[in-house]
Parts: C-alpha cells; sequence; structure tokens
C-alpha cells in the first residue's frame, strides 16, 4: 500500500508541478518534463530524509528501513515517469 501511494503522490506532484510551471510561464523546451520530473524525485527524497530522522530519534517509528526508502523512490520515479509520459498531449 505505501508503495502505491508514493506512486500516486509522485502522479499528481507532477502534475501539480507542470500546471505550477504553465501558470508562471515557464518553459524549459526539451528539458521541460525532465526537469518536473527531477523536481519532483527532489520533493520526495526530502520526505524520506524526513522519515529517516523520524526513524533516527523515535524508536519503532514504522517509517520503515533502508530497504524501505530505496523502494519509496522507486515508487516515486515510476509516479512521476509515468505521469510525465502520460501527460503527453497535455500541456505538461
Amino acid at each position: 500500500f505505501d508503495k502505491f501511494v508514493h506512486f500516486a503522490n509522485a502522479f499528481i506532484a507532477v502534475r501539480i508541478t507542470a500546471e505550477i510551471f504553465r501558470f508562471e510561464g515557464l518553459a524549459l523546451g526539451r528539458f521541460h518534463r525532465p526537469a518536473i520530473v527531477l523536481i519532483v524525485l527532489g520533493l520526495g527524497a526530502l520526505v524520506e530524509i524526513a522519515e529517516y530522522v523520524v526513524l533516527s530519534t523515535i524508536p519503532d517509528a514504522g517509517v520503515g528501513f533502508y530497504h524501505n526508502t530505496l523502494q519509496d523512490l522507486i515508487g516515486n520515479l515510476c509516479g512521476s515517469v509515468t505521469s510525465a509520459i502520460t501527460a503527453m498531449g497535455a500541456p505538461c
């Protein structure tokens, strides 16, 4: 279930970030979609860093261990790339 949440969050975050770029008039040409995916991956990494801090300071916090972090980042990658690819017809 956690991996699906990471996938869905990243999928939606790409759409929101693309909409912010569009609203602000930011266009990066052919690097537009990859830049948005990298921004979303960076935000996901910040969430994982926060989970690591919780895991390091609170015993049995229930946020997982190192393998869980990598799985979450893979979920973020899959969700963000899927969103960017499926938005090919939309102004992403």
